[in-house]
């Protein structure tokens, strides 16, 4: 099956500032219509009042322009910890002005707190319709969706759901009615077959109805990802892609990269033996955020600029989940502790994108067994479509905590490789070494799963990580401060159609060449701002080598932790690494100029001889890189900076002057 009419699309915007995006326990989705909302307070270090109750007088944001009532959901910090108290409703005055009155819990009274107000426009009254345009409906074509309610409306009575086909002559047939409660709550998916409309042209008609009798009868229903599909012929070159991020795991720990223990026999069998292995990933960057967006975009940190702070991609920016989703793939992807944080961008392009947030928001223990069942669920709706996955867990990160069983394996450290006499016992690497065999066991699980659904031999997969872990090799605990090979010398591991078996692959590539070589492979031609290049050729075997060309680390973390002491060690960022071939060069801020470390990974693979000083001249080329690299990073960030007026222009006209497009966004019901 193949998506014939997708009836939301994210990129489209729609009417009131609403994302065209929702969350419903922390999984987001694309929806057919959001509910505006916009932050109305966030304030620092207020005083709450003794008696109990908070009261405020705000302003209407544009936003929620034109709302007569809104929902306000309220949150209060106070030491640390942040509680979600019961909403809201609030009138609005003429005059844009919101009054708002709040009780607060006992030990709230008299505190000093942070007050975060956000404002919702729900739906009141009896519900909405929302049409889509006329299509032709053919044999064999089924209406996939969702339906929920957000869960701030968890106190309210149920909402009817339902689907109408309308015809221009022969008026409307009910296709499909649910009443829904918020409990359960999450995301409800279903499926109709639409084989009664075979040969006719229908409209879609999605209604909600609020069926509280009280007189401020209100909720916060959601229709998610709509999509007409349609049967298609399956072709060889029409596989799966699951994209699989194991974070924090350095290369040189796997037993297919030479590790002397056997940490993953299961990836080393599968991918290996069966697969493509690259011998020379470099991460582009020694911290989560910067490398997956880098993975996703197929630019540097230093050009997409997600590497700090509230950062976010620019809309401009392809990722590749939009490209595979314009390229007729459904997306999905599933992660771990909120990381990949969604509002910097890692979720565009995906149809569906869950969090599994651990116990600790603050935390980072790794759920790669939920994480796994979440993505065998999604090998079962999508078992008959063309999918792109996603898959990120943090099980191998600190702390090392594998399940019991795994305790007694490895328990002596590889010949010539003993532990840094600093490390504490919970810093053990024979710890993380289980973590890894436990997530190699949770792989071959996965795969066993796709072939029982008869779905693994049109899959490609492709693992990697978006950077290592240090012990104390180069004087720091963990990742972020160095770009030295334990931590940006990651896996790159391929396996399925077309990917042939037990070649290795040694010219050195990157993150950024991910998401080109995905898109080569499917046939679709990469962004133009992309800085990467593809590997296809490479994979295929049809070429040994491309021409050699840099490929670049960064870090952007601004402290660094060392075993033995207590405190994390402030460093300046950004510290750059280059590597052409076998040849690698690092710069580091130096007080007012750089440092910089010269390595011959061919005689050196562990970076312990530093040839800069005796080799300074021969290191010229690579020096005029790295000293040349942020002015040009900037250049390319200008182009996007350009590329964003140029749309933003072009996004003004469209809805102002042109009428066709006026009467698309109406008709699938983005304008009212």
């Amino acid at each position: 099956m193949r998506p014939a009419h997708r009836f939301v699309d994210a990129r489209l915007g729609l009417a009131g500032g609403a994302s065209g995006e929702a969350i419903i326990r922390d999984e987001q989705r694309m929806v057919l219509r959001a509910h505006a909302s916009a932050p109305l307070l966030h304030e620092s270090d207020v005083a709450l009042p003794a008696d109990g109750s908070f009261r405020s007088q705000l302003e209407l944001p544009d936003a929620l322009s034109g709302a007569e009532r809104i929902l306000v959901s309220p949150m209060i910090q106070i030491d640390q910890r942040w509680e979600l108290l019961p909403p809201v409703l609030a009138a609005v005055s003429e005059g844009r002005q919101v009054t708002l009155q709040l009780d607060l819990p006992e030990e709230a009274a008299g505190a000093k707190a942070t007050v975060a107000l956000q404002g919702h426009r729900p739906l009141f009254g009896p519900g909405e319709r929302i049409a889509t345009a006329s299509i032709d409906v053919v044999a064999g074509a089924r209406l996939d969706f969702g339906i929920g309610i957000l869960e701030l409306a968890r106190s309210q009575g149920p909402v009817a759901f339902s689907v109408e086909a309308c015809e221009e002559e022969a008026g409307c047939r009910e296709l499909f009615r649910e009443l829904l409660a918020s409990e359960p709550a999450g995301w409800h998916d279903r499926s109709l077959a639409l084989d009664e409309l075979a040969g006719r042209r229908v409209r879609f008609e999605f209604a909600t109805e609020i069926l509280s009798p009280a007189e401020q009868a209100w909720s916060l229903p959601l229709w998610s990802n709509p999509t007409l599909f349609v049967p298609s012929q399956r072709r060889a070159e029409d596989f799966n892609i699951v994209l699989i991020s194991l974070d924090t795991l350095r290369a040189d720990h796997l037993t297919s990269y030479g590790y002397p223990l056997d940490t993953a026999p299961f990836m080393d069998e599968h991918f290996g033996q069966g697969g493509t292995i690259f011998d020379n990933p470099v991460a582009a960057a020694a911290s989560t955020g910067p490398s997956h967006m880098s993975i996703f975009t197929g630019l540097y940190p230093s050009v997409h600029n997600v590497v700090e702070g509230l950062n976010k991609l620019s809309p401009v920016v392809p990722t590749l989940a939009e490209a595979l989703r314009d390229h007729g793939f459904v997306t999905g992807a599933i992660t771990e502790n909120a990381a990949i944080v969604l509002g910097k961008g890692f979720g565009r392009g995906f149809e569906s994108y869950l969090e599994n947030k651990g116990s600790d928001v603050w935390g980072f223990e790794g759920q790669v067994d939920r994480s796994f069942d979440r993505a065998v669920e999604f090998f079962e709706r999508r078992q008959d479509q063309r999918f792109f996955l996603f898959l990120h867990t943090y099980q191998v990160h600190y702390p090392y905590a594998p399940p019991e069983a795994y305790a007694a394996l490895f328990p002596e450290p590889p010949a010539g490789r003993p532990p840094h006499a600093s490390l504490s016992p919970e810093r053990n690497p024979a710890l993380y070494d289980r973590e890894i065999r436990y997530v190699d066991d949770q792989m071959r699980r996965l795969f066993e799963a796709m072939e029982a659904r008869g779905i693994a031999d049109e899959t490609l997969v492709v693992v990697t990580s978006d950077h290592g872990d240090e012990f104390m090799e180069h004087g720091l605990l963990d990742h972020g401060g160095n770009v030295h090979d334990d931590v940006v010398n990651v896996p790159l591991l391929f396996h399925g159609p077309g990917v042939p078996a037990g070649r290795r692959v040694a010219q050195p590539t990157g993150h950024v060449d991910v998401m080109p070589t995905l898109l080569d492979l499917v046939g679709a031609a990469p962004p133009a701002l992309v800085q990467g290049r593809s590997m296809a050729a490479l994979l295929r075997g049809e070429v040994d080598a491309l021409e050699e060309r840099p490929v670049y680390s960064e870090t952007w973390v601004p402290w660094a932790r060392v075993a033995g002491q207590k405190k994390v060690r402030r460093i300046q960022t950004p510290t750059i690494g280059v590597r052409l071939g076998d040849r690698k060069l690092v710069r580091h801020p130096k007080w007012n100029a750089h440092g910089y470390k010269l390595y011959d990974l061919a005689s050196d693979p562990r970076e312990e001889q530093d040839l800069y000083r005796e080799q300074r001249d021969a290191a010229g080329d690579l020096q005029k890189l790295l000293d040349t690299y942020l002015e040009r990073s900037a250049e390319r960030r200008k182009e996007i900076a350009r590329r964003e007026r140029e749309a933003a222009l072009e996004s003004e006209r469209d809805l102002t002057i042109d009428p066709e497009r006026e009467e698309k966004l109406r008709a699938l019901g983005y304008l009212e």
